[in-house]
Protein backbone atom coordinates (compact mmCIF):
# COMPACT_ATOMS: atom_id res chain seq x y z
CA UNK A 1 0.00 0.00 0.00
CA UNK A 2 1.28 3.16 -0.61
CA UNK A 3 1.75 5.84 2.04
CA UNK A 4 0.99 9.95 1.06
CA UNK A 5 3.32 12.73 2.23
CA UNK A 6 1.80 14.32 4.84
CA UNK A 7 2.81 18.24 3.48
CA UNK A 8 2.06 17.87 0.00
CA UNK A 9 -0.24 14.36 -0.43
CA UNK A 10 1.92 13.10 -3.25
CA UNK A 11 3.10 9.12 -3.30
CA UNK A 12 6.27 8.90 -1.51
CA UNK A 13 9.14 7.68 -3.23
CA UNK A 14 9.24 3.43 -3.82
CA UNK A 15 5.50 4.59 -5.38
CA UNK A 16 4.19 5.68 -9.15
CA UNK A 17 4.14 9.29 -9.15
CA UNK A 18 0.10 9.36 -10.27
CA UNK A 19 -0.53 13.45 -10.13
CA UNK A 20 1.79 16.24 -11.50
CA UNK A 21 3.65 18.18 -9.19
CA UNK A 22 5.49 21.06 -8.98
CA UNK A 23 9.36 20.98 -8.78
CA UNK A 24 9.34 22.46 -5.79
CA UNK A 25 6.98 19.29 -3.86
CA UNK A 26 9.54 17.01 -5.80
CA UNK A 27 12.38 18.68 -4.16
CA UNK A 28 10.23 18.14 -0.71
CA UNK A 29 9.44 14.63 -1.55
CA UNK A 30 13.24 14.25 -2.38
CA UNK A 31 14.37 15.73 1.48
CA UNK A 32 11.52 13.82 3.22
CA UNK A 33 12.08 10.38 1.81
CA UNK A 34 15.57 9.96 0.55
CA UNK A 35 17.96 12.52 1.94
CA UNK A 36 16.72 13.15 5.42
CA UNK A 37 16.18 8.95 5.79
CA UNK A 38 19.79 8.47 4.76
CA UNK A 39 22.24 11.16 5.96
CA UNK A 40 20.07 9.63 9.60
CA UNK A 41 20.83 6.22 8.73
CA UNK A 42 24.79 7.51 8.38
CA UNK A 43 24.38 9.12 11.62
CA UNK A 44 23.32 13.05 10.92
CA UNK A 45 21.28 15.02 12.95
CA UNK A 46 18.99 16.97 10.80
CA UNK A 47 17.40 20.81 11.66
CA UNK A 48 15.66 21.89 8.51
CA UNK A 49 18.08 21.79 5.68
CA UNK A 50 21.81 20.88 7.45
CA UNK A 51 22.86 18.24 8.94
CA UNK A 52 25.98 17.06 11.02
CA UNK A 53 27.64 14.83 12.21
CA UNK A 54 29.90 14.49 15.68
CA UNK A 55 33.72 13.66 15.40
CA UNK A 56 34.39 14.57 18.94
CA UNK A 57 35.99 18.03 18.23
CA UNK A 58 34.17 18.91 15.26
CA UNK A 59 31.13 18.26 13.06
CA UNK A 60 30.88 17.00 9.58
CA UNK A 61 28.79 19.50 8.04
CA UNK A 62 26.10 19.04 5.00
CA UNK A 63 23.99 21.91 4.14
CA UNK A 64 21.55 21.90 0.71
CA UNK A 65 21.74 24.94 -0.56
CA UNK A 66 18.61 26.71 -2.85
CA UNK A 67 19.19 29.25 -5.61
CA UNK A 68 17.91 32.42 -5.10
CA UNK A 69 16.58 32.01 -8.49
CA UNK A 70 14.37 28.82 -8.21
CA UNK A 71 10.74 28.76 -8.91
CA UNK A 72 8.05 26.65 -8.37
CA UNK A 73 8.58 24.80 -11.92
CA UNK A 74 12.94 25.03 -11.75
CA UNK A 75 14.61 24.18 -8.63
CA UNK A 76 18.26 24.33 -8.45
CA UNK A 77 21.01 23.16 -5.79
CA UNK A 78 23.79 22.25 -4.57
CA UNK A 79 25.54 20.68 -1.09
CA UNK A 80 28.36 22.39 0.75
CA UNK A 81 30.15 19.91 2.78
CA UNK A 82 32.83 20.35 5.44
CA UNK A 83 34.06 20.41 9.24
CA UNK A 84 33.07 22.82 11.70
CA UNK A 85 34.59 23.14 14.72
CA UNK A 86 32.70 22.44 17.75
CA UNK A 87 34.33 25.66 19.97
CA UNK A 88 33.74 28.27 16.74
CA UNK A 89 29.71 27.54 16.66
CA UNK A 90 28.06 30.40 16.53
CA UNK A 91 26.20 29.42 19.06
CA UNK A 92 27.87 26.22 21.08
CA UNK A 93 24.69 26.06 23.95
CA UNK A 94 22.28 24.68 20.76
CA UNK A 95 24.90 22.41 19.50
CA UNK A 96 24.15 22.55 16.29
CA UNK A 97 25.23 24.09 12.74
CA UNK A 98 24.44 27.74 11.18
CA UNK A 99 25.66 29.16 7.66
CA UNK A 100 28.02 31.46 9.58
CA UNK A 101 29.68 28.58 11.13
CA UNK A 102 31.20 26.86 7.77
CA UNK A 103 33.58 29.46 7.11
CA UNK A 104 36.52 28.25 5.01
CA UNK A 105 35.29 24.33 4.95
CA UNK A 106 32.44 24.55 2.46
CA UNK A 107 33.11 22.64 0.01
CA UNK A 108 30.43 21.19 -3.12
CA UNK A 109 29.90 17.81 -3.38
CA UNK A 110 31.28 17.09 -6.38
CA UNK A 111 34.91 17.45 -4.17
CA UNK A 112 34.36 14.68 -2.40
CA UNK A 113 33.51 12.43 -5.65
CA UNK A 114 36.30 10.10 -7.32
CA UNK A 115 34.56 11.56 -10.75
CA UNK A 116 32.43 13.84 -11.72
CA UNK A 117 30.09 10.91 -13.11
CA UNK A 118 27.50 11.85 -15.59
CA UNK A 119 24.40 12.93 -14.03
CA UNK A 120 21.71 13.92 -16.05
CA UNK A 121 20.21 16.44 -13.35
CA UNK A 122 23.28 18.47 -12.58
CA UNK A 123 23.96 21.26 -14.55
CA UNK A 124 26.39 21.05 -17.22
CA UNK A 125 28.07 17.75 -14.94
CA UNK A 126 28.72 20.12 -12.58
CA UNK A 127 27.64 20.45 -8.74
CA UNK A 128 24.11 22.14 -9.39
CA UNK A 129 21.26 19.61 -9.22
CA UNK A 130 18.26 20.99 -11.44
CA UNK A 131 14.71 19.56 -10.78
CA UNK A 132 12.10 20.63 -13.22
CA UNK A 133 7.91 20.05 -12.89
CA UNK A 134 8.73 17.51 -15.75
CA UNK A 135 11.60 15.49 -14.05
CA UNK A 136 11.10 11.55 -13.17
CA UNK A 137 11.27 11.77 -9.45
CA UNK A 138 12.35 8.26 -9.96
CA UNK A 139 15.13 8.78 -12.16
CA UNK A 140 16.45 11.87 -10.63
CA UNK A 141 16.39 9.66 -6.65
CA UNK A 142 18.09 7.21 -8.44
CA UNK A 143 20.97 9.32 -9.87
CA UNK A 144 21.43 11.29 -6.16
CA UNK A 145 21.48 7.90 -4.46
CA UNK A 146 24.09 7.05 -6.65
CA UNK A 147 26.40 10.34 -5.87
CA UNK A 148 25.90 10.54 -2.10
CA UNK A 149 25.80 6.99 -1.14
CA UNK A 150 28.35 5.58 -3.42
CA UNK A 151 30.98 8.71 -3.44
CA UNK A 152 30.13 11.17 -1.00
CA UNK A 153 28.95 9.72 2.32
CA UNK A 154 31.68 7.29 1.46
CA UNK A 155 34.34 9.64 1.16
CA UNK A 156 33.06 11.59 4.42
CA UNK A 157 33.93 8.52 6.43
CA UNK A 158 36.73 8.52 5.42
CA UNK A 159 37.37 11.90 7.05
CA UNK A 160 37.29 11.24 10.48
CA UNK A 161 39.83 13.70 12.07
CA UNK A 162 40.98 17.84 11.39
CA UNK A 163 44.18 16.40 10.09
CA UNK A 164 42.66 14.24 7.50
CA UNK A 165 40.49 16.75 6.70
CA UNK A 166 44.01 19.00 5.87
CA UNK A 167 45.12 16.48 3.64
CA UNK A 168 42.34 16.02 1.75
CA UNK A 169 41.71 20.17 1.32
CA UNK A 170 45.68 19.74 0.05
CA UNK A 171 44.83 17.37 -2.24
CA UNK A 172 41.95 19.89 -3.77
CA UNK A 173 44.74 22.53 -5.82
CA UNK A 174 42.72 24.86 -5.96
CA UNK A 175 43.15 28.12 -3.87
CA UNK A 176 39.81 27.74 -1.64
CA UNK A 177 41.51 24.33 -1.09
CA UNK A 178 44.81 25.93 0.12
CA UNK A 179 43.53 28.74 2.09
CA UNK A 180 40.93 26.05 4.01
CA UNK A 181 43.62 23.95 4.81
CA UNK A 182 45.76 26.63 6.04
CA UNK A 183 42.80 27.80 8.28
CA UNK A 184 41.96 24.31 9.87
CA UNK A 185 45.89 23.68 10.30
CA UNK A 186 46.11 27.03 12.43
CA UNK A 187 42.63 26.04 14.35
CA UNK A 188 44.31 22.77 15.50
CA UNK A 189 47.26 24.63 16.66
CA UNK A 190 45.62 26.56 19.31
Amino acid sequence: MAALCPECSHLLYGYEIQTPMSAKDKQKIFIKTYLKPTLKKWGYQTSGQKWWKDCGDFFIAIHLVNSSYNTRDEVRFHFAIGPVIKRDLSDPAKKKIAWRDMRFSHFDETAHMAEKQRNPFRRNNQNIYILKDDTNLEDFLSEISLDFEKEVLTSLEKLQTLEDWVEFFERSSSLSGAQAAQYFREKMST
